[in-house]
């Protein structure tokens, strides 16, 4: 009599499994661009905040002293000790001067920078500035008088 081998039904295929890795990863591939995109928008709404408090600070610094922080021509850079001097002036009026919640050591005026820059221009009117990937946090921000980059 020959012996019969058992063959045990307990575990899964190499096939089965690569079903189920493809059906997770199409999953996670469509999952992905909404965490990105509600991302950006976390650090868009940061950045609505920053930039709406700096502007209410240089206006108190402005009604206090009766003139904007800094002399004409002078541009302070996020990423430069320039902020600290800005950080100083403006202490009395806010805590700590904020930075770009993802900062680049770039002006926000090129694409893929994002920083914050105060100075004067336009026949001294001054303001900060700053940039955001949401083009629906523009209406707010400009309505503050802050200037502020689509990118």
């Amino acid at each position: 009599m020959l012996a019969r081998i058992k063959r045990s039904e307990e575990g899964f295929t190499l096939v089965e499994l690569l079903i189920v890795i493809v059906i997770i990863g199409a999953l996670g591939a469509m999952a992905l661009p909404t965490f990105l995109g509600q991302t950006n928008s976390a650090l868009d709404s940061q950045r609505v905040s920053d930039l709406s408090r700096m502007r209410q600070a240089i206006e108190e610094y402005r009604q206090e002293n009766g003139a904007y922080p800094g002399a004409p021509g002078d541009w302070y850079y996020s990423w430069t000790a320039s902020w600290d001097t800005l950080a100083t002036d403006l202490s009395p009026y806010m805590g700590a001067l904020p930075r770009d919640p993802k900062p680049v050591n770039c002006g926000p005026w090129y694409t893929g920078c994002y920083s914050y820059v105060y100075g004067h221009w336009g026949g001294g009117h001054l303001r900060p500035c700053g940039a955001v990937r949401q083009p629906q946090e523009l209406p707010a921000l400009r309505s503050e008088g802050v200037s502020v980059l689509d990118q």
